[in-house]
């Protein structure tokens, strides 16, 4: 099932080090892989880490299987994600998104061959520390590879769900050891001159020995700092489909809640929780733990030119709120989304944005890949001259992105060029 492609990642030197982030493409021609392996693969993965024995082992690959599947699991899931698109084939890529979660929660998998009845309660302890960083890039690439082909999700509640569930996984405790292994990565690969980790000496031999048997370079895969844009991206889809998606008119929540208590016996009254599975708060905590885990800060809202389309201009619900005034100013309410980054405000001369200046909302005016340069530049002369944070003065050349200012700065050079020679 996993050696059906044999794969490469940047050149065809099977003997060299591969880059963490490196493009993986099939060496021949890609077999796709169909449903039924993927079903018979999930059950395969369950029954092999429901053993409670998993963490008292001193590294994954002595275990007779997992040393077997560990590494064809890996390019099974890069060459799957980067060919199960889900515009193409929506079905296989959550099925594949699937397997990878149980991969991910060995200890979801004991709590299924112990209580299979119960709902899932488990969550990631230390004891499974040892197993999460011998497959450290499960953890960090293959879950930026997600992100970034979840872009392409049109969002619904069970999409929304898959999101939520991929992302429950990562607690503040698992969070936590993976900044410990980034640090310590970071000083291996000379990205930081600090030697100091919190690791242990069997930990790290473990981190490494994962490197050593996948042939990758020891690059410290961080989530927040490698796949934040893609998880931004993310969350702009989710806000767009949240706001897009069509709200019931009171009368229709009235009759809903009317027919809700007249079919539902006093016995069984309706749970509190059914109201979660609406498309809104399912969306709404999916972006909750979008921005815990990929460290995205509050001062991100959306960018305001991403919604600017002729059909949601035309249909805005927005655009019947009663609570608007006849100069279209908006009301409290409406300043208060705009501090919290919702869409579907037009801008009040009262309103203004509090957030560092650097990382404000893209506008329409400027220029989005100029923005992330300038924005990387300013840090860089920030850092290096020792400039207090946002709250005092800084370098910031942010206004070169403006489409305005690159204009006159291209006739400025291009000026001085005709002068001069």
């Amino acid at each position: 099932w996993l050696r059906q492609n044999q794969v490469t990642y940047g050149s065809n030197d099977a003997t060299a080090l591969h880059h963490p982030l490196a493009v993986v493409k099939a060496i021949d021609q890609f077999t796709p892989h169909t449903d039924d392996v993927l079903c018979c693969l999930l059950i395969t993965v369950v029954h092999v880490l429901a053993d409670p024995h998993i963490p008292l082992l001193v590294h994954p690959s002595t275990h007779v299987v997992l040393k077997a599947i560990q590494e064809p699991l890996y390019d099974f899931f890069h060459i799957g994600f980067a060919r199960s698109a889900p515009d193409s084939n929506p079905t296989s890529f959550c099925m594949l998104v699937d397997v990878l979660l149980a991969y991910l929660q060995p200890w979801q998998c004991v709590h299924w061959a112990t209580s299979p009845s119960s709902p899932p309660s488990a969550s990631y302890s230390p004891a499974y520390a040892i197993y999460v960083l011998a497959n450290y890039h499960f953890y960090t690439t293959l879950l930026g590879v997600f992100i970034v082909h979840a872009r392409e999700l049109d969002w619904d509640v069970p999409t929304g769900q898959m999101l939520e569930r991929a992302l429950q996984v990562y607690t503040p405790e698992l969070l936590a050891l993976l900044a410990q292994a980034h640090a310590f990565l970071a000083c291996q690969s000379g990205a930081t001159s600090s030697s100091a980790t919190t690791l242990s000496s069997a930990e790290t031999n473990v981190l490494l020995r994962h490197l050593s048997e996948f042939g990758l370079t020891p690059y410290p895969v961080s989530l927040s700092q490698d796949f934040r844009r893609n998880a931004e991206h993310v969350l702009d889809k989710l806000q767009y489909a949240r706001d897009t998606h069509p709200k019931p008119p009171s009368a229709a929540l009235f009759l809903s809640s009317v027919f809700h208590t007249s079919t539902a016996s006093a016995s069984s009254p309706l749970p509190p929780s059914a109201a979660d599975t609406s498309l809104d708060a399912t969306l709404d905590r999916a972006a909750t733990r979008l921005r815990a885990v990929f460290d995205i800060p509050s001062t991100y809202v959306v960018p305001a030119s991403s919604f600017q389309t002729p059909l949601a201009r035309a249909f805005s619900l927005a655009s019947l709120d009663a609570a608007r005034d006849s100069h279209h100013e908006l009301t409290p309410q409406g300043r208060a989304q705009i501090r919290l980054g919702k869409r579907l405000s037009s801008v009040d001369l009262a309103v203004h944005y509090r957030g560092d200046p650097m990382l404000k909302p893209i506008s329409s005016y400027e220029i989005p890949s100029l923005v992330r340069l300038w924005y990387k530049v300013s840090v860089a002369i920030n850092a290096m001259l020792d400039l207090p944070p946002s709250d005092g003065f800084r370098v910031n050349l942010r206004f070169l992105a403006a489409k305005s200012n690159v204009l006159w700065l291209a006739i400025a050079i291009a000026l001085t060029y005709a002068l001069l020679w």
